[in-house]
């Protein structure tokens, strides 16, 4: 019997200090401070941050967002901001749907649409290919459509991720108690 009461009483004295540790909650960070104190001196006290960006960063972020759920191989959403947006080369992405053979190449030859497709790739000239002309290739001369052909796996133009989607010069403000912090260099990642 004495066994069997030793035994538990070398469980909990344990569990009890660790609880007591627990309820106590001391902190290597706040030295000595206690759990409770931290919050009375926080209380009703939450700061204000402000991210600063141009108006076209801040245009393009929400766009980023929306053309990376209407690109996804499961929505497939038709959006022609997506298609025509900032980081969009319709050249490139036909020279892309060229070199993947998305599109019936022969066909195409025997088209009056080869010479515009050939100035569209040529890298020497300025022309730019436009969105219908772009569709018009595209759904007379494969078994795609526009929403299709720009879905993500694909890969023709690739919407920016938080990877490669930059904020040119953001700052932030950091506002608590009337306290008013700036720092002009700072890194946003989406």
């Amino acid at each position: 019997m004495k066994i069997k009461n030793l035994n538990l009483l070398s469980l909990l004295v344990p569990v009890a200090l660790l609880n007591l540790k627990k309820a106590y909650a001391i902190d290597h960070f706040l030295a000595n401070t206690t759990r409770p104190e931290l919050f009375e001196i926080t209380d009703f006290k939450i700061p204000t941050f402000t991210v600063h960006m141009t108006e076209e960063d801040y245009n393009n972020c929400f766009l980023v967002a929306q053309c990376e759920k209407d690109t996804h191989p499961n929505y497939m959403r038709r959006n022609e901001e997506c298609y025509t947006a900032p980081w969009v080369n319709l050249n490139s992405a036909l020279s892309k749907v060229i070199e993947n053979k998305y599109i019936d190449i022969d066909a195409l030859k025997k088209s009056n649409d080869y010479e515009l497709v050939e100035k569209a790739i040529d890298k020497t000239n300025d022309f730019n290919i436009t969105l219908p002309e772009f569709e018009n290739i595209i759904t007379s001369y494969s078994n795609f459509t526009l929403e299709e052909i720009f879905t993500s796996p694909y890969g023709i133009a690739k919407v920016p991720s938080n990877s490669n989607f930059n904020i040119t010069n953001p700052s932030l403000t950091y506002e608590l108690d009337g306290e008013v912090k700036n720092f002009k260099k700072v890194k946003v990642t989406i």
